[in-house]
């Protein structure tokens, strides 16, 4: 970024119907890393500039070295813009004098062939004796909130009068601001003739007839004005009678009036690429087998540039501006027009599907009915009300859940509040406002199981968050594979929320917390629980209880962060419900390891209690068995033959002389730990493979401690119905015994639990 103490280069590039200078100085790195903006005071706008270069494409020489500019440089720039990754406005200031304040701000950027351009509006007193303008670059720069690195940043840009080369324009003459002509993609307005449009392709005019909605819905939608930006209505609906003309000679759909654009004028299929780039190099091989080295044996080390989900290490992250702005620039809609919706579940309705990620372009790009249409609608989410308390504009937040025939009502402030045909009213709050009619509805803090035909279980428990001095709680919805955390009042991130499909968060604050008084909780600010919640590894979020300050800052321009949805009264979200996969004999499917909680000597278990104490107050019974060092190990019987999976391995594996022994028993499936014995000693764990190789000649022996299925699926029961049908089951003793398992509810439980095990 450029600094008032540095150098400056100014450049002008090729004569233009507005002069500008382009100033590279490089900032020392504490600048470039740690710098912070002051934020910009409001100011009211009357004069702009709609259309000039900010950044040229090229090369150039300063101080005795070169800089190359290049398209990446340049796109990269326009997406750090439209990301707001400065999180605050791009100011225009006077040479580079930060402390005389802000006279305008940076609107819009966009690419066209000589590089970077820009749209900005200055302040009534912005001086007229500046005649060209420089912008402030960070090449490299660290967010010093988030610790992201970003290149080719604008902070700002100035107003000056010391351009590198003579300019042959001005951006002031006679006292008047000199505007570039609109411009029309690559054609300004009064090139815009019947035979112009005749020799464009037809991507060309598509684009065009985009850019005239585009402008018009800026410049005359909603208001009575005749002329904006040079520019006249008449005009405008001249040049779009144009283009329609000629879209119509060519067989181009068009049935949009001016200001408005049907979906499918939006797009075509003729003008996709068949493939879009996401990640270069996205899989490579590195180390030693890369740089010709011997290789150590049997290791090769394979770099992926993707992100782990930390919330669940089976899958990988996609960073969101690596896939939704190339798909933008590949479907040539505009930004206003472009709307990216994120489910991973994929379309709920009628979709035309464009391409797979790799991405590959799809083969077939007719309309089609998704293929679980016929499956029920799953669970769905009504926002009944998403206001906060004094809220003028919305009612009290409260939520309906539906799934089945069933329906969950969660807070409800006024009677017209309440679903008469709810079976179950819930509180998050039993002394909140929001909460007056739920609670005399007999509504309270609870758990629920609904278990409908043709669904997978639901269940919706009461978790604990910090709220306020009194106890409050959220809600965790759970069907099938979906998981939703309901927080509408919040003062700290819960862990239990963590890598939840879909969070539905606190709104009352925006960018700065609402403490209580004496140290008693508050809400927490809309941005930093987005921050939060992504961190947590978050796939969807929506904001209710919407309060003050955050409807003051959206009506105000406020953006929400990426990904950030604000819910409205009325609202309807459907989230579709499969089942996780069902387990059956003789189908292998990937073994649930344990995860360490923590580990202790036994000297004493105040390191373990901290842990076992949270999961006992979320509601999650605890028991504690003995741990056998074997392998672990899934048992498959299908009533004829026994198939046995070890570890992660994908080999099936056979004991004739315990499948002998299950003859009569019912299909089902056990999990547990493979060890060996001979006679009445085991065999270590080092040894087990000799075992299953043959070179040991040992009996095997299973200690089990889970059943997943026996003669229907059972994996999906609480574990307590599980283990009372393992042990029913009474599998032969030669080969089997069910590990004992005893209840932990205490610290001192803890203590007895771990002498005995």
């Amino acid at each position: 970024m450029t600094t008032p103490a540095a150098g400056g280069l100014t450049l002008l590039s090729r004569g233009s119907q507005v002069g500008f200078t382009i100033e590279y100085r490089d900032a020392p790195p504490a600048q470039a890393t740690f710098h912070q903006e002051a934020a910009m005071p409001a100011i009211r706008i009357e004069k702009s500039l709609n259309d000039f270069l900010v950044l040229p494409i090229g090369r150039f020489f300063r101080d005795g070295q070169w800089r190359n500019v290049t398209r990446a440089d340049a796109e990269e720039m326009i997406r750090n813009f439209e990301q707001d990754v400065l999180r605050r406005i791009v100011p225009v200031n006077i040479e580079h004098e930060r402390a005389r304040g802000a006279v305008g701000r940076v609107l819009r950027l966009w690419l066209e062939d000589d590089g970077v351009h820009a749209a900005v509006e200055l302040s009534p007193h912005a001086p007229r004796n500046f005649g060209y303008v420089s912008p402030e670059i960070y090449w490299v720069w660290t967010h010093p909130y988030t610790g992201e690195t970003h290149r080719n940043v604008l902070a700002g840009l100035a107003l000056t009068n010391y351009p590198f080369f003579l300019g042959k324009t001005a951006l002031w003459q006679d006292g008047a601001w000199v505007r570039a002509p609109v411009r029309f993609s690559k054609m300004h307005i009064a090139e815009i003739t019947p035979s112009a449009l005749r020799r464009s392709p037809d991507s060309e005019l598509l684009s065009l007839h985009r850019r005239a909605h585009q402008l018009y819905a800026r410049l005359f939608a909603g208001n009575r004005k005749e002329s904006a930006d040079d520019l006249t209505r008449e005009d405008l609906e001249n040049v779009h009678a144009l283009i329609a003309e000629e879209m119509a000679r060519r067989g181009l759909k068009h049935s949009s009036p001016l200001g408005t654009l049907d979906a499918s004028e939006l797009w075509t299929p003729d003008t996709l690429p068949p493939e879009i780039l996401i990640i270069p190099n996205a899989v490579s091989i590195v180390g030693s087998a890369a740089r010709g080295e011997q290789a150590e044996p049997h290791d090769l080390d394979v770099l992926f540039r993707l992100e782990v989900d930390p919330s669940d290490t089976r899958y990988f992250r996609l960073r969101r501006e690596n896939v939704d702005l190339p798909v933008r620039n590949a479907l040539g809609v505009p930004k206003w027009a472009f709307h990216p919706i994120d489910n991973p579940q994929g379309p709920h309705g009628p979709y035309i599907p464009l391409y797979h990620l790799v991405l590959r372009r799809a083969d077939d790009l007719s309309v089609r009915s998704p293929e679980y249409a016929s499956e029920a609608p799953g669970l769905v989410l009504e926002f009944v009300g998403t206001g906060a308390m004094n809220a003028t504009r919305r009612r009290g937040a409260a939520l309906r859940v539906h799934y089945g025939d069933a329906t969950i009502q969660i807070d409800g402030e006024k009677p017209s509040d309440l679903d008469p045909r709810a079976d179950v009213v819930l509180l998050t709050d039993p002394q909140a406002w929001n909460a007056r009619a739920a609670r005399d509805a007999d509504g309270d803090v609870a758990r629920v199981r609904i278990e409908p035909p043709g669904l997978p279980p639901l269940s919706i428990a009461p978790r604990p968050v910090e709220h306020t001095s009194h106890p409050t709680y959220g809600y965790d919805i759970r069907a099938g594979r979906v998981r939703v955390a309901y927080l509408p009042e919040l003062w700290s991130w819960p862990s239990w929320a963590n890598g939840a499909d879909l969070a539905i968060i606190d709104g009352s604050a925006w960018d700065a917390d609402i403490p209580f008084p004496n140290e008693a909780g508050g809400h927490k600010s809309l941005l930093s629980l987005t921050a939060a919640a992504r961190k947590a590894g978050v796939r969807r979020l929506i904001a209710t209880h919407i309060g003050t300050a955050t409807d003051r800052a959206l009506r105000s321009g406020e953006t929400p962060p990426p990904g950030l949805e604000i819910a409205s009264d009325g609202d309807r979200v459907a989230l579709l419900v499969k089942s996780a996969r069902s387990v059956r004999p003789g189908v292998r499917y990937p073994v649930m390891k344990p995860v360490m909680a923590g580990t202790t000597e036994f000297f004493s278990t105040d390191e373990l209690w901290p842990w076992v104490e949270e999961k006992l107050q979320d509601g999650h019974p605890l028991l504690g068995s003995p741990k056998v060092d074997g392998f672990r190990t899934s048992i498959h019987w299908d009533g004829e033959s026994l198939s046995v999976f070890l570890e992660d391995s994908q080999e099936r594996r056979r004991f004739p002389a315990v499948e002998s022994a299950l003859d009569g028993f019912p299909p089902f499936v056990a999990e547990g730990e493979f060890t060996a014995r001979v006679g009445r000693s085991w065999v270590a764990r080092t040894q087990l493979a000799g075992v299953l190789s043959g070179r040991i000649d040992a009996a095997p022996f299973f200690h089990l401690f889970d059943l997943l299925y026996l003669e229907r699926d059972l994996h999906d029961r609480p574990f307590a119905e599980r283990l009372a049908a393992l042990r029913s089951l009474r599998l032969p003793r030669k080969y089997f015994a069910v590990l004992p398992q005893r209840p932990v509810r205490t610290q001192r439980d803890l203590e007895k639990v771990g002498r005995w095990a």
